[in-house]
């Protein structure tokens, strides 16, 4: 299985637009089995672009949400009153991503992952 990105973002300098391109039908139900059981979301690493004066930069989602969030007098004015801060969303790091892959590798290599792909074409084909 590979894992291709397209850039990285101006703040965070995290990887944008990840896409992952299994090499064959077993890899893809492998993929798809280990995503069942541990989830990785790349929502946060959408590529957005944003105004810097009259410059713009491609970021990702996560660090453009959190600067809507971060307007200074709001944190400032919450800060003062006691609300808590918000959570600011967080987008995959490249060793995040380099980790969840070297996990599947290890899943790849169970005795069990035959029931797992089972399970999964179950799940796509809808036997029961």
């Amino acid at each position: 299985m590979r894992v291709k990105w397209f850039g990285y973002c101006a703040c965070c300098r995290n990887p944008l637009d990840v896409h992952l391109y299994p090499q064959n039908f077993y890899e893809d139900l492998l993929y798809d089995s280990y995503n069942n059981i541990r989830p990785k979301n790349f929502e946060n690493n959408v590529s957005m672009y944003k105004f810097y004066g009259l410059k713009t930069r491609k970021i990702c989602l996560a660090c453009y949400k959190t600067q809507k969030l971060l307007k200074p007098y709001k944190v400032r004015r919450d800060f003062e009153i006691g609300r808590p801060l918000p959570k600011y969303p967080v987008s995959a790091t490249q060793e995040d991503i380099k980790e969840w892959f070297f996990k599947i590798e290890e899943f790849s290599k169970r005795a069990d992952v035959d029931d797992y792909i089972k399970e999964s074409l179950n799940r796509i084909f809808d036997y029961t």
